[in-house]
């Protein structure tokens, strides 16, 4: 029921995600997240209510495409009740430490993340140590 009130702005920022996702001359992600961050009305929701919303309509669960999601999430957090929203592009893999000569090198993965107040929302709370951060957008919404 935490979910209903936001669903009209969540199924409208939806479409804009997967609409600039899809274009052959996307946007750079800064812009597409200075785009987005004015695309809900202030509310009171609570992030985790966001979440649930960005994960049913960006078909993801938890381990779904990190990008679409995090991109919807941190569009919909505006009407949240947070004080600060940081989108965070990192890319994992330890380059310290090799592979036994047999195995194949592992390829590092990129991943997105969205942080509230400092803490990281549907995922590990030490995502951040796992990954070499290579973009951040930070937003402070009203106080």
């Amino acid at each position: 029921m935490r979910c209903i009130p936001i669903l009209p702005d969540g199924l409208r920022c939806a479409r804009h995600v997967r609409t600039l996702l899809r274009r052959d001359d996307a946007p750079p992600l800064p812009v597409m997240l200075r785009w987005l961050e004015g695309r809900v009305r202030p509310g009171t929701w609570e992030p985790e209510a966001c979440l649930a919303v960005a994960r049913h309509l960006s078909g993801t669960g938890p381990q779904g495409p990190c990008l679409r999601q995090s991109l919807l999430l941190f569009a919909l957090l505006h009407g949240s009740r947070a004080r600060t929203v940081r989108f965070v592009l990192g890319i994992h893999g330890d380059e310290a430490a090799a592979p036994p000569p047999s195995s194949p090198a592992p390829s590092p993965l990129a991943h997105a993340w969205i942080e509230v107040d400092g803490t990281p929302l549907g995922d590990p709370h030490r995502v951040a140590d796992q990954h070499r951060i290579l973009y951040d957008h930070r937003i402070r919404l009203a106080a």
